[in-house]
């Protein structure tokens, strides 16, 4: 799969296990870039054309895995922009800190699980592209 420019972000073919009884796919570990997750939730039911997401962390290395169905994740440095369609059982996007994630175009059904290296902490989070290309070019 050739992926476009995810502005410091990359696509992580996660480890999956086949056999008899059905898959299994490793999430944390080295090489997912969220070795020791600190936080976990799941996103599903989201209606026709909802959108999640729309910040920033400070912080907070993500990996975002879509559990069921598909969606866009449009991640963005405050000046350009990317989109990758994520689809369940295909590569997860992993985030680094400073990087604007949205997520859209849920399918029906579709459920994501997103993992960070970081506790809840409302002053962890980045909710303007202003307040993002600030932090970004400070050295």
């Amino acid at each position: 799969m050739s992926a476009p420019d995810l502005l410091g972000c990359r696509l992580v073919a996660l480890e999956r296990h086949d056999g008899d009884r059905g898959a299994l796919t490793v999430l944390l570990g080295e090489g997912t870039g969220v070795e020791a997750a600190q936080r976990g939730f799941l996103l599903s039911d989201v209606p026709p054309g909802g959108v999640r997401g729309g910040h920033a962390h400070r912080r907070s290395h993500q990996l975002v895995v879509v559990a069921a169905g598909e969606v866009d994740a449009t991640v963005s440095d405050g000046v350009g922009e990317a989109v990758v369609r994520l689809v369940a059982g295909g590569a997860a996007l992993a985030l680094p800190p400073l990087v604007w994630l949205t997520l859209s175009g849920f399918t029906p059904g579709a459920a994501v699980l997103v993992l960070g290296t970081e506790p809840h902490d409302d002053a962890e989070f980045v909710r303007s592209l202003d307040e993002l290309r600030r932090l970004r070019a400070r050295p």
